[in-house]
Order: C-alpha cells, then structure tokens, then sequence
C-alpha cells in the first residue's frame, strides 16, 4: 500500500490499494446493496400480506358477529315457546331431590362450594 501527496499546498492524501482490494469493496458493497434490497421487498411484501389477512379476518369476524346475533334471536323466540308441560310430553323429568347437586356462595371471607 503507497500513499501519494499530491502536492504540498493540499492535504488530500491519495490511498493506492492493490486490484484484489478495490474488488473485494466493490463486491462486499454490491452484497450488502443487494441484500438491503432484498430485505424490504420481503418486509413490504409481509406488510401487504399481513394488511390483507387483516381484511379477511375482519370480514370473517363480522359474518360470524351476524350469525351469532341470529342464532340468538332464533334461542330466545324458541325458550319462549317451550313450556312445562311440553317438556314433561318429550320425555323429561324432575330429578329426584337426593341427587340434586347444588353450588352455593357464602357470604363469609372465603369461597366454599357446598353439596346437598
């Protein structure tokens, strides 16, 4: 490596690098260039694809909020509809006392669970 003055009034000061030198700079900037490049269209195409999964999942989320909203307006009218008289004709029963389980809270500090 020789370092040339180019005149005396001046201070710039000239670096002679060797060819395998200046190529091996050139190659290493091109890399490192070519691999920002390739990092931002992969984080801009994550971007669009996450903005877009957005968008469905908002779609999806609001036809399902409406179905929801539908079953439960169809379970109200249909527990309206249903009397005693007409479960005891499907089938069901009163459970026997003895075999009743009931969870209570008490008004103590503690939270106990009590079985009848």
């Amino acid at each position: 490596m020789a370092i040339h003055r180019t005149s005396s009034h001046t201070r710039a000061v000239h670096i002679a690098l060797p060819d395998y030198t200046r190529v091996f700079v050139a190659y290493t900037l091109l890399s490192f260039v070519a691999i920002l490049i390739v990092a931002y269209v992969y984080f801009v195409n994550g971007s669009v694809l996450s903005a877009v999964e957005r968008k469905h999942t908002e779609e999806t989320s609001a036809r399902t909020a409406a179905r929801v909203a539908t079953l439960e307006a169809e379970y109200f009218a249909l527990s309206e509809s249903v009397t005693l008289d007409e479960a005891f004709a499907k089938g069901f029963v009163v459970p026997p006392a003895d075999r009743t389980i009931f969870a209570s809270r008490s008004v103590d500090t503690d939270t106990r669970l009590s079985m009848r």
